[in-house]
């Protein structure tokens, strides 16, 4: 079992965030230990115990990194080097979902980027093949820590998460589920994508993707855009505003599969000050692209 940056960790629907303040209630009482840390250049990680609610189990990857040092998102930008995340060593995880954190939207050597600086707690959503027998995390975790240049770091990290409905989890984990991006459907929620369609190919060939989204009270808006392997999609401009309390985001589209290619899955963020963000699954026809 092995997840990459780019790979399909689809929240929605799993039903994580009514569950916050379970895991909460859970870790008012003294946590169980967490993994040792693994100490790389300018950086280091560990695993985290989140307790467990409705036959899940949770847990957080801890990163911290020295002053003026960055790591990233799943999908890096126009720079910056994705996480690969490998749980094959595990035993008893039928499934482990990273829930991604909204990245900040920065520049490496003028190109934008999309990562955390100085510490993050990316939350995990871990299922257990035999919900009676405790889970062995194992992970190896490779990444990026940037600064003027970047360089790849590695982590072996295990953690294993006990069977018993009454363990208690860190804090920070539970704060972490909260804070994660809440899954809707399309148009679903005052904070929403509407649509996201291909558009037709415009002068020499150039392809973009629209994306339109409605923003309470007009707010200002971010949008992160994470796509399959093969696809390169270059980080959203500042929107267009459209009709009052709706922005269009215009995607460019750099590199695609070969030809054969006809759908376009895309994970989407979207955040804006003082909003819960949301995260949005869309499938996009793009057979018009090939023809």
């Amino acid at each position: 079992m092995t997840l990459s940056a780019f790979g399909r960790c689809r929240a929605a629907r799993l039903g994580v965030f009514p569950l916050a303040a379970a895991l909460a209630a859970l870790a008012s009482s003294p946590a169980r230990a967490a993994s040792a840390w693994a100490t790389g250049l300018h950086a280091r990680a560990r695993l985290v115990p989140g307790g467990q609610a409705d036959g899940v189990r949770y847990a957080g990857l801890e990163i911290l990194l020295d002053r003026g040092f960055k790591t990233f998102w799943r999908d890096p930008g126009e720079a910056g080097m994705p996480p690969a995340v490998d749980w094959s060593a595990s035993r008893n995880a039928a499934a482990v979902d990273v829930l991604w954190p909204v990245p900040r939207r920065m520049t490496e050597a003028g190109d934008v980027v999309f990562g955390y600086e100085d510490r993050v707690v990316l939350p995990l959503r871990v299922v257990p093949a035999d919900p009676r027998s405790p889970v062995a995390l194992r992970l190896r975790l490779d990444y990026g820590v940037c600064n003027d240049i970047c360089i790849p770091v590695r982590a072996d990290l295990s953690l294993t998460l006990p069977a018993d409905t009454a363990a208690v989890g860190d804090p920070q984990v539970a704060e972490a589920v909260a804070a994660s991006p809440r899954p809707v459907r399309l148009g679903e929620g005052p904070l929403t994508v509407l649509g996201a369609v291909p558009e037709r190919p415009g002068l020499a060939g150039r392809l973009f993707v629209a994306v339109r989204v409605r923003v309470p009270s007009g707010d200002r808006a971010d949008l992160f855009v994470s796509a399959p392997p093969g696809w390169l999609l270059l980080p959203p401009p500042r929107p267009l505003p459209e009709a009052p309390g709706t922005v269009l985001f215009r995607i460019p589209v750099l590199e695609r599969p070969p030809a054969g290619a006809d759908r376009l899955p895309l994970s989407l963020i979207l955040a804006s000050p003082g909003q819960r963000p949301v995260t949005t699954e869309a499938n996009l026809d793009t057979r018009e692209w090939s023809r």
